[in-house]
């Protein structure tokens, strides 16, 4: 239906894959590249090399689920053999126009829907939550969900912390263009077809020059956005308050306003007018949101009296308009795209007619031979104006060659079955030369195994903990790497040796171009020194004669992708029967630690006490501690990176492994890592020393204080 259209099909295989899951998703890839689908959207690193192996006439798009967020990442997987990027969300236009000015591949950007809080592929609220995976695409939505925020214990506020209005850019469609964004992408997944047909038609008209009316944009809202009014996104706006939302449920548009109430109802004044049909609700503070439906037709500025509770003063919304919808409906019903195809069109006395659409491949149909006019004979133009007619077709035909006898008469029904006989043909070409024939598809999956003594590592936030490991030496230590480090990274390096452990400097987890130079300067001081390597948490991999270490964020979940990093922290979404199929050399697993469930620069912090409007706050650089606390009473420390303003939301729990140590050494990678973010200098001493004992064989107890296993014992969905 698409390809006789003219519109392209994508075929979202964007998330994550493990071993046993590899053969039937070649399978059904072969299905849809057979079937003609135009590209495939990939998240997995191991896909993306299958699909280049197996399907290499379909266009690879990467997902946004890559993280792809700086020109130098953009660059690596255009010269990779992606057609397409689409690039995370959290970019501004500037930044867009520099990795389009960069590469020679597709970039695509969101436009209009629902935003995540986090960097898309970095979040595991959800998975760590109840094994409902984002990377899967089970997001149970946690963000969607009301936090209270503490500073050093302290309750300073509490709402919807974490969730972000809806992004709407029709009005700025221009400015995009201008940025070098080839295609628009609408987040339309689980909406009503009345919410496509809006949106699509909308940025339809505004990317063919239409400039947006205010009752356009009303519309838009109309049909869904959080917390009643939406916003450009991070194309304008660093991150701040403006962009999240006082509700994570759509609102509509603003109606009015709760002018007087009483124990028995309310009155609202009207902004807008209201029909029979339309919805209402009214926003409370003190209870609960009401609603009801409108029974008859309001002006702009009339007053009802409802029979619902509502407090004075409390903002009135159409949380459903009955015409909008009803004219929706009638777009939705059957698809209207059509493609104009030229056409040629031949009618000579005493020979039979003759179309020819011009596709790939002149599509020829002929037709009955005219006769003379015994009356009034047709005209070329009458014709060719019944020709054009292709009514319910997937086509508008273009004449761009007549040649018609003068004087002749055809029988409407004759040019009607010429045409129809003519589309029905160019619609069995279009499908057939749209299909493939993949090849033979073979999956022999890389081995990897375990040659070599186990060993620990160690991952630092800080030199207070550097300084503290490095009297236990550990076989290697990761040292986050920024301004406040390099100078005890620089300082540690001999004494790390002398001690027989890997000194490894660990790159940003969030790295925008800016921030990605200032890295690069220390990245450079770093190259002069003896320092063993890299942890590495964006591509690409750096330029460098040093050792380098992939971290999880990379999402390795099968042994393609592994045997592509070769030197990987395997994904903490997999449990022990699906790691031990990836473990071996060079190969690495977390064992302790408070994972990174969000990083996100809707900085929590910074939001609630900070006055943060965009890039930076007035909390940048202090050292209060910050914390999340969920309706469970679970409570998620926040770790803020201000150079970068960038937060993480770390897990309320560390994953500790330590009196089951054996059962996870079984699984055979060569590092076990200890993640080491908000732990004071005496905790890091003690938990080492814990897994140094069971390490060496002996048994230990689990800790008194909330732990978790992760996902080691379970997996996710």
């Amino acid at each position: 239906m698409c390809h006789k259209r003219g519109v392209k099909v994508f075929i979202t295989l964007n998330t994550l894959y493990k071993n046993n899951e590899l053969k039937e998703l070649l399978s059904t890839a072969k299905k849809y590249y057979e079937m003609g689908a135009d590209a495939f959207i990939v998240q997995d690193m191991g896909f993306f090399l299958l699909s280049k192996k197996f399907f290499p006439d379909i266009e690879i798009h990467c997902s946004t689920q890559m993280t792809i967020h700086n020109t130098e990442a953009a660059v690596f997987f255009d010269k990779s053999g992606a057609d397409r990027v689409v690039l995370s969300r959290e970019l501004s236009l500037e930044e867009i126009k520099d990795v389009t000015s960069h590469i020679n591949c597709d970039t695509e950007c969101f436009v209009h829907g629902a935003l995540c809080v986090s960097y898309s592929g970095r979040c595991l609220m959800s998975s760590f939550f109840g094994g409902r995976s984002g990377n899967r695409g089970r997001c149970a939505q946690p963000c969607r969900m009301e936090y209270t925020l503490l500073k050093n214990g302290n309750a300073v506020k509490s709402g919807y912390l974490l969730s972000p209005r809806d992004i709407s850019t029709v009005d700025i469609t221009s400015k995009l263009i201008d940025a070098g964004i080839y295609s628009f992408k609408i987040e339309g997944r689980m909406k009503s077809p009345e919410y496509v047909a809006q949106t699509v038609s909308s940025y339809r008209k505004a990317i063919d020059g239409e400039t947006p009316k205010k009752e356009d944009i009303l519309e838009l809202m109309q049909v869904f956005n959080r917390g009643g009014n939406s916003t450009h996104g991070y194309y304008d706006c660093f991150a701040g308050n403006n962009m999240l939302s006082p509700s994570p449920k759509s609102s509509g548009v603003r109606a009015g306003t709760v002018i007087s109430a009483d124990k028995k109802g309310c009155v609202i004044k009207t902004d807008i007018a209201l029909h029979c049909g339309d919805g209402i609700e009214i926003w409370n503070k003190k209870r609960s949101n009401t609603g009801c439906g409108i029974s008859s037709e309001l002006k702009k500025g009339d007053t009802l009296r409802l029979d619902v509770y509502g407090e004075k003063g409390s903002p009135v919304y159409r949380s459903f308009d009955k015409m909008l919808n009803d004219k929706l409906k009638k777009m939705s019903v059957r698809p209207t795209k059509r493609q104009t195809v030229q056409a040629e069109f031949t009618a000579l006395s005493n020979k039979p007619m003759r179309l020819v659409l011009k596709l790939e491949k002149d599509i020829e149909i002929t037709g009955d031979i005219p006769c003379a006019a015994q009356n009034k004979p047709m005209t070329a133009e009458d014709i060719i104006s019944r020709l054009e007619k292709t009514g319910d077709t997937p086509f508008i035909f273009d004449f761009v060659k007549t040649e018609i006898d003068n004087g002749l008469f055809i029988p409407v029904s004759a040019l009607n079955r010429l045409k129809r006989d003519a589309a029905e043909a160019a619609e069995k070409y279009i499908v057939e030369n749209s299909k493939r024939k993949a090849g033979n598809i073979e999956l022999s999956l890389p081995s990897n195994t375990l040659t070599r003594p186990q060993k620990l590592s160690v991952f630092v936030e800080n030199i207070s903990q550097l300084t503290t490991v490095l009297a236990h030496s550990p076989s290697r230590i990761y040292t986050e790497l920024n301004e406040d480090t390099i100078d005890g990274i620089l300082s540690c390096i001999d004494t790390a040796h002398k001690n027989g452990i890997q000194l490894f400097a660990a790159l940003p987890r969030i790295s925008r171009n800016d921030y990605s130079k200032a890295i690069e300067k220390l990245v450079n001081i770093l190259e002069t020194t003896d320092i063993d390597g890299y942890l590495l948490r964006n591509y690409p991999p750096l330029k460098t004669d040093k050792q380098l270490m992939y971290d999880y964020c990379f999402n390795t979940f099968n042994s393609v992708a592994a045997q592509y990093f070769k030197n990987v922290t395997l994904s903490p979404e997999l449990n022990l029967k699906e790691l031990k199929q990836l473990s071996g050399d060079d190969t690495e697993i977390v064992v302790y630690g408070n994972t990174v469930l969000m990083s996100t620069h809707q900085c929590p912090a910074g939001n609630a006490t900070g006055n943060k409007k965009g890039r930076f706050c007035s909390e940048k650089g202090n050292c209060d501690s910050y914390a999340l606390k969920d309706r469970t009473g679970a409570v998620m420390p926040v770790m803020t990176h201000c150079r970068s303003c960038t937060a993480f939301i770390l897990n309320s729990a560390p994953v500790f492994l330590a009196h089951r140590f054996k059962e996870i050494a079984a699984v055979g990678a060569e590092y076990m890592r200890l993640d080491f973010t908000v732990e004071t200098a005496e905790q890091t001493k003690n938990i080492l020393e814990t897994y140094i004992k069971a390490f060496s064989g002996e048994s230990v107890s689990p800790p008194d204080t909330p732990h978790t296993g992760g996902h080691y014992f379970r997996g996710v969905q």
